[in-house]
């Protein structure tokens, strides 16, 4: 038998961006991402280009709240 942290390891490693976005469903977003992942390539002033990744690029939430706020929201 699998550990859970075994198998949360597994699917983050399998389908990251399926992962993250189960993930993001479980916060409180002010406004929720219209995407998961966003790749591009940047380019250094030195004219090397490497791939860049942006998870939720265009979501807004609150740490602080999804921290603290929300469970004592809730009672805890």
């Amino acid at each position: 038998m699998s550990h859970p942290q075994d198998t949360s390891y597994e699917a983050s490693i399998s389908d990251p961006e399926k992962f993250w976005a189960h993930q993001a469903e479980q916060l409180t977003w002010h406004k929720k991402p219209s995407t998961t992942l966003r790749k591009t390539t940047k380019t250094l002033k030195d004219g090397t280009k490497h791939p860049h990744w942006t998870w939720f690029p265009d979501g807004e939430l609150s740490t602080s709240y999804n921290c603290v706020d929300r469970h004592v929201e809730a009672g805890n």
